[in-house]
């Protein structure tokens, strides 16, 4: 026998799920640029070490975001990682978005941080940070997201 209270639960947590991910899915910043292909993260660190820099469409997973305003996010691929941050301090991604992948468009390059510069952007993204000296990390100045 069928019981219609479960079907009403079972359609509920599946409208819940898609609203959720709604929530964060989207385009931040400009319009993301339609020519030209997207590269996985790891080829375009590999591209900006040879050349120095890389300019193109990225992308990644995000692994974390600032938790205080959004103003920055981590993304990784396999052991490589970018910090990605919005051109002119010009836009923000939501500062609750989970783990999910995402495409960038903005210039790749390799920047050394300052032990405290390392630890603002650790505390902000809530977690600890052991840096005691100058961290060199790779970032992303992003004019346009997609968050799937």
């Amino acid at each position: 026998m069928f019981d219609h209270s479960s079907r009403h639960l079972t359609l509920s947590c599946a409208v819940f799920a898609i609203s959720a991910t709604a929530v964060w899915a989207g385009e931040y910043g400009e319009k993301m640029p339609e020519p030209g292909a997207t590269v996985s993260l790891e080829q375009a660190i590999t591209a900006a070490s040879e050349r120095g820099q890389y300019t193109g469409k990225i992308r990644g997973r995000i692994t974390e975001v600032c938790r205080k305003k959004g103003c920055f996010m981590v993304l990784t691929d396999g052991d490589h990682a970018a910090r990605v941050v919005f051109k002119d301090y010009g836009f923000f991604v939501p500062k609750d978005t989970p783990p999910g992948m995402s495409t960038v468009y903005g210039e790749l390059t390799t920047e050394s941080l300052s032990a405290e510069q390392a630890q603002h952007f650790a505390e902000d993204a809530g977690r600890n940070s052991d840096a005691v000296g100058a961290v060199r990390e790779h970032q992303i100045v992003a004019s346009a997201v997609v968050i799937d």
